[in-house]
This record gives C-alpha cells, structure tokens and sequence, in this order.
C-alpha cells in the first residue's frame, strides 16, 4: 500500500510539472469546484471591426486603449487626465462588449466594438497613431504602458452596472444632461460646471454663410427632417433674412434645444449638422449678406469634458477627481 500511495504522489507531481498552465483553483472564485484551464479574461481583449477594411481584428485591452487614446487626446495631457481617459475609454469599451455579447450586431460581424467614432469611439491603429504622433510615438507608448498599469481593468460603474461612459472635446462651460442631448435621462450624466474649457483658446468658434448658402442649408435640413423632396430654394434678395433670426430655446448649459426657422422648427443637434457646427451651443446672427454662428465648446457636451479634465489634472485634482466631477454618484472598481 504504501509503494500505491508513493506511485500516486509521483504522478500527480509530474502532472504538475507538465501541465503548468492547469489550476486548481476555479476562475472568478467560482464554488463549482473542479480544475480549469487558465484563459484570458472577458476584459482582456475587443474584437475590434475596422470600418475601412470591413474586418475584425483582436486586439489586447493595451493595444485598443493605446489606439483610442492616440486617436481621442493629444499627449500633452497631465497623467491623471491620460489616466482619467482610459478608465472613461475601456469603460465604454466594456459596456459595448456587454450589450453586443448578449446581442450580436452581424453588420459589424459580430465584433465587441467598431473603430468608428460615430458608433462608438475613435480608434487608431498603429499606421495611423505613428503618422499622427511622429518622432514621439516610441515615448508616447512607454509613457502609456506605465499609466495603463496603474488603472488596468478599472471601470466606473453605477448602481452596479457599466455606465454610458461618454465624453467630448469642450464643453460650453457647463456640461449637458444625457436627456438633452438623447432624450433619455441618465442619473450619472448631469450638467456640472467645467470652468477650464472657458480658458481654452479653442472654447468658441465662429461659421459664416452668405445669405444663399445658408438657405441651401436650411432647406435641405427641412427636407431630411420632414422627409420629403427638396423644395425650389428662393433667391436670397427675395427673402427678408433679418427676420429669421429668432430667440431660441436653450438649457440651462446654453445647447440650443429648439430653433425656429422659417415657421418650423429644428433642435440644436439637428442644425448643428446641418450647418456643420463643432456644437449645439450657439447664437444666430445675421449682418450685410451673411449669417453667423458663434459656437461654444465642441462636441455634444455630455459626460466628461477632456479639455475640462486636462485642466483639473493641472490643478492637482486626481483621475478619481476627474472622474466622480464629470460622472455623478459612480463608483470606480476593477472590473
């Protein structure tokens, strides 16, 4: 008996020496008991679809995160605003996963997340993220690498589920509530004043349309809003263009709500479209031929400011700081 328990002991040792990579202890502190296998975590790496080349690459968390930071902020940031955007960054990333593992999206293939901005956030690989970054790139990505490791796998979570982590280039001052911007509250997407976007020298712009363009504009508007053909656009000199400069409707953080133009009227977004506009945050104007727009801020304003965030990391604030300032009542965890 005791050579049976020798042999036993003697190959269970040699298992373990064969086979490192098995545990015995079960993954996620499961109680299911039993040897697992070690495999990469749910949030180690996106199945990322490149709208260019119409495939799906599979990238690590690192690589992702590198290219959405490459691509959304430039470098110069202090590192608790960098770390700020990551944890906003991956955060939004897992949240898309969650929602497209429960319900695959076959015209992305079936990918965790797009490199389109207008889907989900801006990406760039690294072609892309060397021609924009230069010379620096290599100091770029180790600075990026140590700041990764700090805040790996953290994720802002609210009530317990990911939050709609958002979040724009420059707010007017004052952030926008989720529902004025999308129509759909969000208890941690509340207006909160961003004193350091005032500061920015690209805080306000301004776009100017001779009389005729910004007709051509307004009536191509009104067709795509109302769903219907394009109507014969006036001359200009017949039309009395003073008098469409109306007083608009705006929130509290100054994004134009309502706009009336021509007896109809349009949201802030929708011209903001339209007319090309860096915001929904505007005034109107009209003088010798021409219409104005003055704009404040840039992007839809909703969630963190990174323009914002920059600065709070230049006074001293941290990217916990940054991060329960611009997302209300949330919590920041590993994921």
């Amino acid at each position: 008996m005791k050579h049976f328990y020798l042999l036993v002991l003697s190959v269970f040792l040699a298992l373990m020496i064969a086979v490192p990579s098995i545990s015995l202890i079960p993954r996620g502190g499961s109680d299911s008991g039993g040897i697992s296998i070690n495999e990469p975590e749910f949030g180690d790496s996106f199945n990322v679809y490149m709208h260019d080349s119409g495939e799906v690459q599979t990238l690590s968390a690192e690589d992702y995160l590198f290219g959405v930071i490459a691509g959304e902020i430039s470098f110069d940031y202090g590192d608790e605003a960098i770390k700020a955007q990551i944890i906003a960054s991956y955060t939004f990333a897992m949240r898309r996963k969650e929602q497209r593992a429960a319900e695959p999206n076959a015209s992305i293939l079936n990918a965790d997340i797009t490199d389109d901005y207008t889907i989900d956030q801006n990406y760039l690989d690294e072609t892309a993220a060397r021609e924009k970054l230069g010379d620096s790139y290599d100091s770029c990505r180790s600075r990026f690498s140590d700041l990764m490791k700090e805040v790996e796998g953290m994720c802002m979570r609210y009530d317990g589920e990911l939050i709609l982590a958002v979040y724009h280039a420059i707010s007017g001052g004052r952030t926008e509530s989720c529902a004025n911007v999308w129509g759909s509250e969000l208890p941690y997407l509340q207006p909160v004043e961003s004193v350091g976007d005032l500061l920015d020298p690209n805080y306000m712009t301004t776009v100017t349309y001779t009389a005729q363009e910004f007709l051509q504009r307004l009536y191509e508007m009104d067709a795509a809003v109302s769903g219907t053909e394009i109507q014969a656009v006036p001359d200009a000199s017949t039309v009395d263009c003073a008098a469409m400069v109306t007083q608009p409707v705006c929130s509290d953080s100054g994004t134009v709500l309502q706009y009336t133009l021509n007896s109809k009227t349009y949201t802030g977004q929708q011209m903001r479209d339209y007319f090309s506009l860096r915001s929904a945050n505007f005034d109107l104007a009209y003088a010798d031929g021409n219409f104005t727009f003055t704009v404040r801020g840039y992007g839809h304003c909703v969630g963190m400011s990174q323009t914002g965030a920059k600065y709070m990391a230049e006074q001293g604030s941290s990217y916990e700081e940054i991060l329960n300032w611009y997302y209300t009542d949330i919590t920041i965890e590993q994921y």
